[in-house]
């Protein structure tokens, strides 16, 4: 029934029969046509309503009237109160399907994601369909309005929180650490890290924690993360935004001894290092922070 996605030609409670060469303008109409006799049956969205940076998804179950041309992709688009369009995202209109071989009274569905953009402003915006040349991006007809979408707007904070120690650490140009809050029990020790960012950035970066042996110079326990357990990502960070985020390192297994804290940040995908630029003392590493110089485990 769903992949037909025209009416059955017949239906009891025990048969449904569909035609296997529905043809358009008798068995299944658009509710609108886009261009090159390519329209659109039906199209549903995801959700009508999405925070910023939340991923927006479209089921589409397209027709023809003609034979197409030549090879579309499919785009949707945020389109604002004033008719600009402020983002957009493109997709195949059918996986493994290209719409040069489609041919008349052809029905496919597919289906597309747009990513709403972490800056985007938060209001509500009109999902816009519409169809542009593979490979030229020349677009045919206008794209068709297929529903609203409520942005809603991050919850941000530009205000600097209390904290129990201040450090300004800056690493490379983007991120300055701020300050921390240090929480030690028999079996964890938990840190409150205040960062704050210096400008948008276009590279996600991770953090690190290290508990290292002060005797030893070996690594006993280490946390690696993105802020908020891993779903706020530094490529959503505003500029002067403040975040704060909690990171625990357990020592259970850790013996009785005395630890420096280190922390740094690294790129995503290729792990390279930001370089401390600001706020360190002369003798710290370069590509670490030591928070802390000795901490008593246990």
């Amino acid at each position: 029934r769903e992949w037909f996605a025209v009416p059955p030609h017949y239906e009891d409670e025990h048969l449904v029969v569909f035609r296997t060469a529905p043809s358009y303008g008798r068995h299944f109409e658009f509710m609108e046509e886009i261009g090159d006799g390519i329209g659109v049956i039906k199209a549903e969205l995801s959700q009508d309503v999405l925070p910023q940076q939340g991923l927006l998804e479209v089921e589409v179950v397209w027709g023809t009237r003609k034979a197409p041309s030549t090879d579309w992709r499919a785009y949707l688009a945020l389109v604002g109160s004033g008719g600009q369009e402020v983002q957009r995202a493109d997709f195949e209109p059918c996986s493994g399907w290209a719409t040069s071989t489609w041919g008349e009274d052809a029905l496919a569905r597919g289906r597309g994601q747009l990513q709403i953009d972490p800056y985007v402003t938060g209001g509500t915006y009109a999902v816009g369909l519409g169809l542009m040349e593979q490979g030229t991006g020349r677009e045919v007809g206008k794209p068709i309005l297929i529903g609203e979408v409520d942005v809603q707007a991050i919850p941000r904070t530009f205000e600097i929180p209390d904290m129990a120690v201040e450090s300004d650490v800056t690493f490379g140009t983007a991120l300055k650490l701020l300050g921390y809050d240090l929480r030690k029990e028999a079996d964890q020790v938990t840190l409150k890290l205040h960062w704050q960012a210096l400008r948008r950035m276009e590279t996600p970066y991770k953090f690190f924690v290290h508990l290292v042996d002060d005797e030893t110079g070996n690594l006993v326990a280490q946390a690696d993360f993105v802020p908020y357990d891993w779903t706020y990502h530094t490529t959503w960070w505003e500029a002067g935004e403040v975040v704060s985020d909690e990171v625990v390192l357990s020592v259970a297994d850790v013996p009785r001894t005395s630890c420096r804290v280190e922390i740094g940040v690294y790129r995503d995908g290729s792990g390279e290092r930001l370089l401390l630029t600001d706020g360190a003392e002369p003798q710290q590493p370069s590509d670490r922070y030591v928070l802390l110089e000795a901490v008593e485990i246990r």
